[in-house]
Protein backbone atom coordinates (compact mmCIF):
# COMPACT_ATOMS: atom_id res chain seq x y z
CA UNK A 1 0.00 0.00 0.00
CA UNK A 2 1.74 3.40 -1.14
CA UNK A 3 0.31 6.61 0.81
CA UNK A 4 0.58 10.00 -1.00
CA UNK A 5 -1.39 13.55 -1.11
CA UNK A 6 -4.68 13.18 -2.40
CA UNK A 7 -3.94 15.88 -5.15
CA UNK A 8 -1.07 13.61 -6.55
CA UNK A 9 -3.71 11.24 -7.47
CA UNK A 10 -6.59 13.51 -8.48
CA UNK A 11 -4.55 15.89 -10.35
CA UNK A 12 -6.53 18.87 -8.44
CA UNK A 13 -6.36 22.11 -5.75
CA UNK A 14 -7.46 20.53 -2.59
CA UNK A 15 -8.92 24.33 -2.13
CA UNK A 16 -11.21 24.45 -5.65
CA UNK A 17 -10.58 21.41 -6.92
CA UNK A 18 -9.42 22.88 -10.29
CA UNK A 19 -7.15 21.13 -12.37
CA UNK A 20 -3.29 22.00 -11.27
CA UNK A 21 -2.22 21.95 -14.61
CA UNK A 22 -2.48 24.30 -17.58
CA UNK A 23 -3.27 21.81 -20.14
CA UNK A 24 -6.13 20.65 -17.69
CA UNK A 25 -5.16 17.10 -17.61
CA UNK A 26 -5.65 14.82 -14.75
CA UNK A 27 -4.12 11.38 -14.04
CA UNK A 28 -5.03 7.98 -14.63
CA UNK A 29 -1.83 6.43 -13.13
CA UNK A 30 0.81 6.42 -11.76
CA UNK A 31 4.38 5.33 -12.25
CA UNK A 32 6.34 4.31 -8.71
CA UNK A 33 10.01 3.87 -8.55
CA UNK A 34 11.76 1.46 -5.86
CA UNK A 35 15.50 0.84 -5.27
CA UNK A 36 16.53 -2.65 -6.37
CA UNK A 37 17.18 -5.48 -4.03
CA UNK A 38 20.35 -7.06 -5.93
CA UNK A 39 22.47 -3.96 -7.07
CA UNK A 40 22.69 -0.55 -5.27
CA UNK A 41 21.96 2.17 -7.11
CA UNK A 42 20.02 0.47 -9.57
CA UNK A 43 15.71 1.32 -9.47
CA UNK A 44 13.25 -0.49 -10.82
CA UNK A 45 9.39 0.71 -11.32
CA UNK A 46 5.65 -0.59 -11.34
CA UNK A 47 2.44 1.46 -12.57
CA UNK A 48 -0.25 2.13 -10.72
CA UNK A 49 -4.30 2.62 -12.18
CA UNK A 50 -5.82 5.54 -10.43
CA UNK A 51 -8.96 4.50 -12.21
CA UNK A 52 -10.99 1.45 -12.93
CA UNK A 53 -13.09 0.39 -15.89
CA UNK A 54 -15.30 2.88 -15.10
CA UNK A 55 -13.54 5.76 -14.24
CA UNK A 56 -14.35 5.31 -10.00
CA UNK A 57 -10.64 6.19 -7.99
CA UNK A 58 -9.01 2.95 -6.82
CA UNK A 59 -7.61 4.78 -3.98
CA UNK A 60 -8.81 4.98 -0.52
CA UNK A 61 -9.94 8.58 1.58
CA UNK A 62 -9.48 9.02 5.01
CA UNK A 63 -12.63 7.40 6.68
CA UNK A 64 -13.81 10.25 8.59
CA UNK A 65 -12.35 13.63 6.46
CA UNK A 66 -12.75 12.16 3.21
CA UNK A 67 -12.19 14.80 0.68
CA UNK A 68 -10.66 17.37 3.21
CA UNK A 69 -7.97 15.07 4.11
CA UNK A 70 -4.89 15.76 1.18
CA UNK A 71 -3.81 11.96 2.12
CA UNK A 72 -5.10 8.84 0.28
CA UNK A 73 -3.58 5.26 0.05
CA UNK A 74 -3.96 3.31 -2.92
CA UNK A 75 -2.75 -0.70 -3.80
CA UNK A 76 0.86 -0.77 -4.61
CA UNK A 77 2.16 -3.85 -6.56
CA UNK A 78 6.01 -4.30 -5.85
CA UNK A 79 8.39 -5.45 -8.27
CA UNK A 80 9.97 -8.95 -7.51
CA UNK A 81 13.50 -7.33 -7.40
CA UNK A 82 12.09 -4.23 -5.34
CA UNK A 83 14.01 -3.42 -2.07
CA UNK A 84 10.90 -1.53 -0.08
CA UNK A 85 11.34 -0.88 3.73
CA UNK A 86 8.49 0.92 5.01
CA UNK A 87 8.74 3.70 7.60
CA UNK A 88 6.50 2.61 10.75
CA UNK A 89 3.20 3.85 11.88
CA UNK A 90 3.40 2.33 15.24
CA UNK A 91 4.45 5.38 18.03
CA UNK A 92 7.54 4.14 19.12
CA UNK A 93 8.35 3.12 22.91
CA UNK A 94 9.77 6.50 23.18
CA UNK A 95 8.41 8.99 21.16
CA UNK A 96 10.90 12.07 20.30
CA UNK A 97 9.57 15.77 21.62
CA UNK A 98 9.62 18.08 18.98
CA UNK A 99 9.28 21.75 19.55
CA UNK A 100 8.54 25.02 17.15
CA UNK A 101 11.94 25.36 15.49
CA UNK A 102 12.99 22.15 16.14
CA UNK A 103 14.59 20.51 13.12
CA UNK A 104 12.84 17.52 11.04
CA UNK A 105 13.88 16.59 7.34
CA UNK A 106 11.27 16.54 4.04
CA UNK A 107 12.39 14.05 1.98
CA UNK A 108 11.42 14.21 -1.62
CA UNK A 109 12.18 15.29 -4.99
CA UNK A 110 11.96 19.68 -5.25
CA UNK A 111 11.30 20.25 -9.05
CA UNK A 112 11.44 16.58 -10.05
CA UNK A 113 14.75 16.81 -9.40
CA UNK A 114 16.60 13.61 -8.18
CA UNK A 115 20.02 12.97 -5.93
CA UNK A 116 22.91 10.34 -6.97
CA UNK A 117 22.06 7.53 -8.37
CA UNK A 118 18.08 8.70 -8.51
CA UNK A 119 17.85 8.77 -4.74
CA UNK A 120 15.25 11.52 -2.85
CA UNK A 121 16.70 14.69 -1.43
CA UNK A 122 16.63 15.51 2.07
CA UNK A 123 15.18 18.67 2.31
CA UNK A 124 15.48 20.40 6.28
CA UNK A 125 13.21 22.21 7.81
CA UNK A 126 11.69 23.27 11.43
CA UNK A 127 8.73 23.11 13.49
CA UNK A 128 6.64 25.79 13.06
CA UNK A 129 3.38 25.24 15.28
CA UNK A 130 2.82 22.97 17.77
CA UNK A 131 2.77 19.06 16.89
CA UNK A 132 0.03 18.80 19.48
CA UNK A 133 -2.24 21.29 18.12
CA UNK A 134 -4.33 21.03 14.84
CA UNK A 135 -3.56 23.85 12.22
CA UNK A 136 -7.06 24.90 11.09
CA UNK A 137 -8.54 22.10 13.26
CA UNK A 138 -7.48 19.04 10.79
CA UNK A 139 -4.82 16.74 12.07
CA UNK A 140 -1.65 18.72 10.72
CA UNK A 141 1.36 21.03 11.72
CA UNK A 142 3.30 23.67 9.57
CA UNK A 143 6.95 23.06 8.93
CA UNK A 144 9.25 26.20 7.73
CA UNK A 145 11.11 24.75 4.71
CA UNK A 146 11.97 25.64 1.38
CA UNK A 147 9.09 22.95 -0.20
CA UNK A 148 9.22 22.84 -3.61
CA UNK A 149 6.69 21.46 -6.37
CA UNK A 150 7.70 17.72 -6.53
CA UNK A 151 7.68 17.22 -2.90
CA UNK A 152 3.99 16.96 -1.71
CA UNK A 153 3.71 13.24 -0.37
CA UNK A 154 7.29 12.89 0.97
CA UNK A 155 7.90 11.56 4.43
CA UNK A 156 8.23 14.02 7.48
CA UNK A 157 11.15 12.52 9.55
CA UNK A 158 12.95 13.39 12.61
CA UNK A 159 16.51 12.15 12.36
CA UNK A 160 19.12 12.56 15.07
CA UNK A 161 22.62 11.27 14.27
CA UNK A 162 23.36 11.11 18.05
CA UNK A 163 23.38 13.05 20.60
CA UNK A 164 20.91 14.30 23.56
CA UNK A 165 17.02 13.74 22.54
CA UNK A 166 14.11 15.02 24.37
CA UNK A 167 11.74 12.27 24.64
CA UNK A 168 7.70 12.40 25.16
CA UNK A 169 7.73 9.35 27.35
CA UNK A 170 9.80 6.73 28.92
CA UNK A 171 11.72 6.96 32.71
CA UNK A 172 13.93 9.64 31.76
CA UNK A 173 12.27 12.19 29.14
CA UNK A 174 16.07 13.19 28.21
CA UNK A 175 18.46 10.96 27.32
CA UNK A 176 22.19 10.85 25.66
CA UNK A 177 21.67 8.77 22.48
CA UNK A 178 25.00 6.88 21.26
CA UNK A 179 23.56 6.08 17.83
CA UNK A 180 20.92 7.55 15.46
CA UNK A 181 17.55 7.62 16.33
CA UNK A 182 14.54 8.45 13.05
CA UNK A 183 11.16 8.66 13.81
CA UNK A 184 8.10 9.04 11.02
CA UNK A 185 5.93 12.46 12.14
CA UNK A 186 3.97 12.65 8.85
CA UNK A 187 3.13 13.77 4.96
CA UNK A 188 4.25 16.99 3.31
CA UNK A 189 1.27 18.10 1.37
CA UNK A 190 2.77 21.63 -0.06
CA UNK A 191 2.93 25.44 1.14
CA UNK A 192 0.01 27.63 2.65
CA UNK A 193 0.91 29.80 0.09
CA UNK A 194 3.17 29.97 -3.64
CA UNK A 195 5.26 32.44 -1.79
CA UNK A 196 5.79 31.29 1.24
CA UNK A 197 7.98 28.90 2.46
CA UNK A 198 5.28 27.48 5.19
CA UNK A 199 4.32 23.49 4.56
CA UNK A 200 1.74 21.67 5.88
CA UNK A 201 2.07 18.39 7.43
CA UNK A 202 -0.64 15.69 7.79
CA UNK A 203 0.23 13.85 11.06
CA UNK A 204 1.05 10.49 11.65
CA UNK A 205 -1.64 9.73 13.81
CA UNK A 206 -3.86 10.75 10.39
CA UNK A 207 -2.50 8.51 8.33
CA UNK A 208 -2.34 5.38 10.99
CA UNK A 209 -6.42 6.14 10.62
CA UNK A 210 -6.16 5.45 7.00
CA UNK A 211 -3.92 2.92 7.19
CA UNK A 212 -6.43 1.11 9.86
CA UNK A 213 -9.84 1.99 7.84
CA UNK A 214 -8.61 0.16 5.11
CA UNK A 215 -10.58 -2.84 4.07
CA UNK A 216 -8.66 -6.61 4.99
CA UNK A 217 -7.46 -8.72 1.77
Amino acid sequence: MLITNRHNVTGRRQDDDQPLYDHGGVPDRMVVWFPCRYKFGTWTNTTIRLLDDDEQPLWHEHPTLGKAADIVAIACPFPQDAHVVAYSLSPPEREMLLRPSETLSIVGFPFGMKGAAQSAIWVSGYVASEIELDFEDLPRFLVDCRGRPGMSGSPVLAFRPSGMINFKTGEYKAAMMNGPVLEFFGVYSGRIHPESDIGIVWKRSSVIQLVESLPAN
